[in-house]
């Protein structure tokens, strides 16, 4: 399965695919990780370590607080536990 985690960067939307092998979550390579959310915790916490093709950092800044029958459609998992 693959997950497309959309997040806003300089006033435009983007996004970073992460693929669930069943037993683990990644970027299509490097870090893998148990669960969703400590993909995105790590990635929150360690500023440097997400980057564009370009090479350029992105940085999660806060959470995305979401409610409402959007977040259900789209989402498996609490939303309000991923960082953007």
């Amino acid at each position: 399965m693959i997950i497309i985690f959309l997040f806003r960067r300089d006033g435009k939307v983007t996004h970073i695919k992460i693929q669930n092998q069943g037993d683990f979550y990644d970027l299509f390579g490097g870090s893998q990780f148990a669960s969703l959310v400590e993909l995105i915790q790590y990635y929150y916490e360690g500023t440097g370590h997400l980057k564009e093709k370009n090479g350029e950092v992105i940085d999660l800044k806060y959470p995305l607080n979401i409610s409402g029958p959007t977040a259900e459609r789209y989402s498996s998992m609490s939303v309000a536990d991923c960082y953007l």
